[in-house]
């Protein structure tokens, strides 16, 4: 694959395979040598590791969180030990400081974003494009209850 092809994989671990594991996927788009990775469920490093393992190079560059639930956080620890921004509205970011409390290092009332010894948190707002390496993105606001 050369560095400018557009390759997009699917992530992660199915209930069929494994007979009572919850299912958790993500998405990861390389570009250009760019990894963005969209969530991180349970699971999801494990599959990007098996996915990378020809390249020597598993971890994302950049984290797009869609929403705060367990099954769309719970690899972010991990995924981020090499300082990956992770990008999410700021409602999602303190949802994700209350539930990883490995991602807070110190809670502040005064910032909307958890802050993190070993990453960056970005706030994005449904509407608002944004840049992240060579990606623009649209965030939408959805309803995901």
């Amino acid at each position: 694959m050369a560095s400018e092809d557009l390759t997009v994989r699917i992530n992660g671990v199915s209930s069929h395979l494994d007979s009572g594991a919850a299912a958790n996927t993500s998405l990861s788009v390389f570009y250009q040598g760019f990894h963005l990775l969209v969530d991180a469920g349970n699971g999801v490093e494990e599959s990007i590791k098996k996915g990378g393992a020809s390249s020597g190079k598993y971890l994302p560059d950049a984290i797009l969180i869609t929403h705060a639930r367990r099954h769309h956080i719970s690899d972010l620890p991990a995924l981020t030990k090499e300082n990956a921004k992770v990008y999410c509205t700021s409602e999602c970011g303190q949802q994700i400081a209350r539930q990883l409390t490995s991602l807070s290092t110190s809670a502040s009332s005064s910032s909307s974003m958890p802050p993190s010894s070993s990453s960056s948190f970005t706030p994005i707002n449904p509407g608002t494009p944004f840049e992240v390496g060579p990606f623009s993105v649209i965030p939408i606001a959805a309803d995901n209850s």
